[in-house]
């Protein structure tokens, strides 16, 4: 069974990003949070976490 912790940790980095960012859509969050031609069906959760955690760094500019 998948850790059920893994989605409220997904969900507040999601949140952390769309709040500093308030003019993206959802689906622009998500587009840039992939990278190339991923389906994202197929991405495992912690790697979208890593994405995710990624892209809030690189929106900071950290």
């Amino acid at each position: 069974m998948r850790d059920p912790e893994r989605i409220s940790k997904v969900l507040a980095q999601i949140e952390r990003i769309w709040r500093a960012n308030p003019d993206w859509r959802f689906g622009q969050l998500f587009v840039n949070a992939l990278e190339g031609n991923d389906v994202p069906y197929y991405i495992e959760d912690d790697v979208l976490l890593a994405r995710l955690i990624t892209l809030e760094q690189a929106t900071r500019g950290d």
